[in-house]
């Protein structure tokens, strides 16, 4: 089962990854482009991109973990990238907002919180079960 949800984690995250980066890219060409924007593009992208870096290296990281933490972590992975589908996908296809790049802002750092919350609850309650 959990080679399964591994599989799946990482799927949904490379997938999310590439997604947001498409649909901040959408976005970005509803409206006029010009140079600088393409620079505020790129940084806004390495952002968006950031929290799914952040699992897949803690993925890597994750082979001394508990099983209950790294199935935490395999939960998350899949729940920030639907999480994370939704807002952008409604951002992207909703009317041309004043601030269309607020979502692809805003997300980024509460997908941290989310992943940091998850991880250190599992990480605790782990240690709880084996003491």
């Amino acid at each position: 089962m959990r080679s399964s949800l591994r599989t799946a984690g990482l799927a949904a995250t490379l997938i999310g990854a590439i997604a947001s980066v498409e649909l901040l890219v959408y976005v970005g060409n509803r409206r006029s482009s010009n140079e600088a924007q393409q620079i505020v593009m790129a940084l806004i992208g390495i952002w968006v991109v950031s929290p799914f870096v952040i699992l897949l290296a803690a993925s890597a990281l994750s082979k001394g973990w508990s099983p209950l933490t790294r199935t935490t972590l395999y939960i998350t992975m899949i729940v920030i990238t639907v999480l994370s589908m939704i807002v952008y996908t409604l951002a992207a296809t909703g009317p041309i907002r004043a601030k269309p790049a607020a979502p692809f802002v805003g997300i980024p750092p509460v997908s941290w919180v989310l992943i940091a919350a998850s991880l250190a609850i599992a990480a605790l309650v782990s240690r709880k079960r084996n003491t």
